[in-house]
């Protein structure tokens, strides 16, 4: 087991956590965009029993959503599913009757387990009347409280980790690697939720579900929401999981300042990137609202006409899809119109993964109300007084299983907890962000510090996402004949996608395109990607590139590779790279679409501080060679930094040409901070700028020691450490 800090703390956050600007129709357009920035930088006042309220409504709404939420439905008797919905070969049944919904309207069928083939309302096992039982919908939301109570109001990965294995945290999905990956690995988020490390779970709900309450403590406070958002939900998952535990998490933040939810999820999007699927769901679930389409029609055509080529695997996969889930997300809050009830009896309806759903509708919708608001049967069936039960199950039906058997915190947590403790927990945290963000509390008042948000421009590009039905405005050097035909069934968005492929012969495949660009700025290069395990994938911006080595699973999941880089001429080549293999097989086959290129340099800058990269000397007994410094087992680095105040990301440049992957083991001041894998890099490797592990750590003020040791293999040569502040998260 790791020896983490238990006292290093603060959020460490890179600009990569700030998103796109995109347009709203269709795919992306080729024109240049800006998102509009929020209202900022005024003094907010709200009263303390109001938050109060609302944060207690938000938890009870929570566990309302949770106990009515259908999870995933096949067959139901002689029913005949919506036109479309199947899945698999098996009736992935949505979009469910009224009759399934309690007459008293307070907990519906609840759970029906997959592939079951129960019907008719049975009290849900998790839910009863003034008792919550553990479960994944709750029980890392009420941890990441304990969280900010035991690290306080900044802290970063490290702590993170620590509290995960202090309170041994059982889940399932992306989470149930966690604790594992962290005890026997000493790695910190991200890499925990990352398949490049072991989570072949990143692509579940955990990341979602279990994290978007954190934005209830940052009323008005949206920038410092995005910055823990990043790593918090980067702990169990990656790609789409993260993106919906963003967005989910930004709407709970935005919700104390816009509680209608329609314009609610305009604002959220107007900050996150549109450059993937559940944008494109948003737009179709929105457009069926505004065209008067009956929200079951909707939910059909969310699983027939956005998911099914995208599914993962079986049909029980299915109701885990992050993107048709979205769906469901955005069906309750549209066609519920700002109604507690009916949007949350929607949302569970819908089906799919569909107490999740309902907990994140009934929790956000709670949070804008307040408890008092709530409709009188709820307030009397789960009220403050209510206990929440870790680990204590209920058995759920005859098979003997308990509920809360497979998600509770397994040490040195509160066997029972009431829903005020919770609610006063949080509200503490909460008054914490606000005196540590510039805010004040008199008396009764909170006058908040409200926090800017800039638009982020996105570059002009041609043909970006391959929905013209060609590769016009691509370049292809070193590919073979497959390379320049586009792919309907692996496209990322929309019906096209491109392809690459390399072999010993041909030598790597590349495909780019020719940006204009403006020296001296700096850059967010994007791209979507699946294929190719086991074999190195680069994006590039000219000479400057990152590598990602097996970064994904065997099945038809995307995820997203990034590039930060600063502009050295006016036009430069970038694109991605499928590095040659040694045989013909299909693993050396590279789907990619939805590329995309942003301007982020005023992100240094942002609401937070901004640093100069921080030098470094070599330690005694370390070597430099080709002008770099390489680490040898048991030597470490160390530099000495001031004034470093809030969080810091940490970037290692470094190469690694032994073709295994190596780890170094980071220390503050003589303090174990966790794991930073360095993975192998292509033999023509060369310490590039793009090649940086990331680690984002808390050091705090003043002078510090930061030490590496490596874990593993001799001959990795670190090029350079630099240390940024807030979004500062560039090379010199």
């Amino acid at each position: 087991m790791k020896n983490f800090s238990k006292r290093m703390v603060t959020l460490s956050m890179c600009a990569s956590m700030l998103f796109s600007a995109a347009s709203c129709g269709g795919k992306n357009s080729d024109n240049w965009k800006e998102r509009p920035s929020f209202t900022a930088g005024k003094t907010v006042e709200l009263n303390k029993s109001v938050v109060r309220d609302k944060l207690l409504g938000s938890w009870i709404g929570s566990a309302i959503g949770l106990g009515s939420g259908y999870e995933y439905v096949t067959t139901l008797n002689n029913s005949k599913p919506l036109d479309g919905v199947v899945v698999d070969g098996t009736v992935a049944y949505v979009a469910l009757d009224d009759k399934y919904w309690e007459p008293n309207g307070v907990i519906c069928s609840g759970s029906i387990g997959l592939n079951a083939l129960k019907t008719g309302p049975l009290n849900d096992p998790r839910v009863e009347y003034g008792k919550v039982y553990s479960d994944d919908d709750m029980h890392v939301d009420i941890l990441n409280q304990f969280i900010f109570r035991d690290y306080g109001p900044d802290l970063g990965a490290q702590d993170i980790a620590a509290a995960w294995d202090k309170y041994a945290v059982a889940d399932v999905g992306g989470g149930e690697t966690v604790v594992p990956t962290i005890r026997n690995s000493g790695y910190i988020p991200p890499y925990t939720g990352q398949r490049m490390y072991g989570n072949t779970g990143y692509w579940v709900t955990e990341s979602w579900i279990e994290n978007e309450s954190l934005g209830a403590i940052f009323p008005y406070m949206p920038g410092t929401l995005e910055a823990y958002a990043e790593i918090f939900t980067s702990v169990q998952g990656d790609a789409l999981g993260m993106y919906l535990g963003k967005l989910c998490a930004l709407m709970y933040s935005l919700a104390y300042e816009y509680p209608d939810t329609k314009v609610l999820l305009e604002k959220a999007f107007e900050r996150m990137d549109q450059n993937n699927e559940i944008y494109e769901i948003y737009k179709y679930v929105l457009g069926c609202y505004e065209d008067g389409t009956d929200w079951r029609t909707a939910c059909a055509g969310v699983v027939k006409n956005r998911v099914n080529c995208k599914l993962i695997g079986s049909a029980d996969e299915a109701g885990f899809s992050i993107n048709a889930n979205a769906g469901m997300i955005f069906i309750g809050l549209l066609y519920g119109k700002n109604d507690f009830e009916k949007s949350v009896k929607i949302t569970s309806l819908c089906g799919l993964d569909g107490d999740c759903t309902a907990a994140t509708v009934g929790g956000l919708l709670g949070l804008i109300v307040g408890f008092d608001a709530l409709p009188q049967k709820y307030k009397d069936f789960l009220n403050g007084n209510s206990v929440y039960y870790n680990y204590t199950g209920k058995n759920s039906d005859e098979t003997g299983v308990y509920w809360g058997a497979f998600a509770y915190c397994g040490e040195n947590f509160p066997t029972s907890l009431t829903f005020d403790q919770i609610t006063d927990l949080t509200l503490k945290n909460l008054e914490a962000q606000v005196t540590a963000r510039g805010g004040e509390i008199d008396g009764e008042i909170y006058r908040i510090a409200s926090q800017p948000l800039e638009a982020i421009p996105q570059l002009s590009l041609t043909n970006k996402s391959f929905e013209r039905g060609d590769i016009y405005g691509w370049s292809f050097e070193g590919t073979k004949g497959a390379a320049l035909t586009t792919t309907e069934a692996k496209a990322h968005l929309g019906n096209y996608g491109g392809l690459i492929a390399s072999d010993d012969i041909e030598g790597e495949g590349k495909a780019y395109q020719t940006v204009a660009l403006v020296p001296g700025r700096r850059y967010r290069a994007s791209i979507w990607i699946n294929g190719c395990a086991d074999r190195e994938v680069r994006i590039f911006a000219g000479e400057k590139y990152r590598s990602y080595f097996n970064p994904i699973t065997s099945n038809t999941a995307y995820v997203k590779l990034e590039l930060y880089f600063t502009a050295e001429k006016n036009r430069e080549d970038i694109g991605i790279k499928l590095m040659s293999g040694t045989d013909d097989s299909f693993s050396l086959q590279l789907n990619f679409d939805d590329f995309s290129v942003e301007d982020v340099t005023h992100l240094t800058d942002g609401s937070y501080q901004k640093f100069s990269a921080a030098d470094f000397y070599v330690s005694p007994g370390l070597k430099t060679e080709n002008d770099r410094v390489a680490l040898e087992c048991t030597k470490g680095l160390r530099f000495d930094f001031e004034g470093m105040k809030g969080y810091q990301t940490f970037k290692i440049y470094y190469r690694n040409t032994t073709g295994m992957p190596a780890q170094a083991e980071a220390f503050i001041d003589g303090k174990s901070a966790g794991v930073v894998p360095l993975p192998a890099q292509g033999a023509d490797a060369d310490g590039n700028e793009g090649n940086a592990a990331i680690a984002w750590l808390y050091a705090g003020a003043g002078d510090h020691r930061f030490k590496l040791v490596l874990n593993s293999f001799e001959n990795i040569e670190i090029e350079r450490i630099e240390v940024y502040g807030g979004n500062a998260c560039f090379e010199k």
